[in-house]
């Protein structure tokens, strides 16, 4: 391996771990093989602004990594509702085309740094947190959701619960059940979805050429086996800058050796785009799948070199052909509305599900408000904005 790649001691470690490819585990070995992930290092050395711990309670014998997030830190959005209601929405006004939304906005937005430290939103249990963009969640049944309720409502008593990344179209009876309890749904984010059941995004004819530019172009497809051990720097450096660098510090801030062992233990599955001449990677993506649907909560390119556009349309052109080889449902998650739109991508309402009726009378009639005010303001904002 060159030595330019070696930046320290611990990176060589990792880069010693076996990069021979192995099946796709399913879901009950993936969550095994992140929770040895998890209990191997501290969060931090992983996810450096995800100041949390972990937990991995059971729902009708499934594993559930579950986070615990404690009041007055600043996390990134995947482990605080502070930061994802508020300061990562904060962040992105700037997306907004209307002015006077905008303003309106950020007005909205001025008191809620001091209410929601008042209520400490930040305190609380994050169920199926795998510390991406989009959880795919598990099949629950309302008596568990019930009974797993109650024991960490008990248990946890000056905590919200939450449950994130839930719509209505991928999982419609897990996300029914929320509706048949005294958990609230508060809307989120726009996602995009594309359905493997007829797949009519496919016959878009804008899909069609970007495939057919896919095949005829000088990049090689890089398969997970296929992948060297420096390629995980340049994911890494991909990954920064297009989520880091060009969005926010407050999506999750990846370790070069966590991306790394993300593909060790096949939790996600890289692939990536090479130059033939150069043989380092143009762009990069990371797929986890679990129960026939995959999400993307890796993926970037060279941003550096100027907007290389072309990378990136060539990388979702690969990502929807995956999704169509296999038969998968895809979750293309939020950002890009109108791009993922012109590509097939049916828009949905993504949802945040959280539980606060053990607390007090104050915290309860706080957050009702709060989520009444949600309801009301959100989808809207979303639907208008295709954000």
């Amino acid at each position: 391996m060159d030595k330019k790649y070696r930046e320290s001691q611990e990176q060589e470690k990792f880069y010693k771990l076996s990069n021979k490819a192995v099946e796709e585990p399913n879901s009950e070995q993936k969550t095994k093989a992140f929770k040895s992930l998890m209990n191997e290092s501290t969060v931090e050395r992983s996810v450096s602004n995800a100041k949390v711990k972990f937990i991995f309670p059971t729902f009708d014998g499934k594993i559930l990594p579950t986070t615990i997030s404690e009041h007055g830190l600043v996390n990134t959005y995947v482990c605080s509702l502070h930061s994802a209601f508020l300061r990562y929405p904060r962040e992105e006004l700037k997306i907004i085309k209307s002015r006077l939304t905008r303003y309106l906005l950020r007005l909205l937005f001025m008191p809620f740094d001091f209410f929601f430290d008042f209520i400490k939103i930040d305190r609380h249990l994050s169920f199926n947190n795998w510390l991406f963009s989009t959880n795919l969640p598990p099949q629950i049944s309302l008596d568990v959701l019930r009974e797993s309720t109650r024991d960490h409502s008990l248990q946890y008593p000056n905590h919200i619960l939450a449950f994130r990344s839930l719509n209505a179209r991928t999982h419609p009876e897990f996300f029914e059940i929320f509706r048949n309890t005294e958990w609230s749904l508060i809307p989120a984010r726009r996602v995009y979805l594309y359905d493997n059941l007829g797949q009519a995004w496919k016959k878009k004819s804008l899909v069609k050429r970007e495939r057919k530019k896919l095949h005829g172009s000088t990049f090689l497809s890089v398969l997970p086996e296929d992948l060297k051990e420096t390629d995980f720097k340049t994911i890494h450096s991909h990954y920064e800058q297009l989520f880091l660098e060009k969005h926010s510090h407050l999506n999750p801030q990846l370790s070069l050796e966590y991306i790394y062992k993300l593909h060790h233990y096949s939790i996600v599955e890289f692939h990536g785009l090479r130059c033939p001449e150069s043989e380092k990677l143009v762009g990069s993506f990371g797929i986890f799948e679990r129960n026939s649907i995959m999400t993307v909560p890796i993926i970037g390119y060279e941003l550096k070199k100027g907007k290389n556009q072309a990378v990136y349309r060539l990388l979702i052109s690969r990502i929807l052909e995956l999704a169509e080889e296999r038969n998968h449902f895809l979750n293309l998650s939020s950002g890009a509305g109108p791009f993922k739109s012109l590509r097939g991508g049916q828009p949905e309402i993504e949802f945040t599900a959280i539980y606060f009726r053990h607390m007090g009378m104050i915290k309860r009639t706080a957050l009702s408000a709060f989520v009444w005010l949600s309801k009301r303001i959100t989808p809207r904002v979303l639907e208008k904005n295709q954000v």
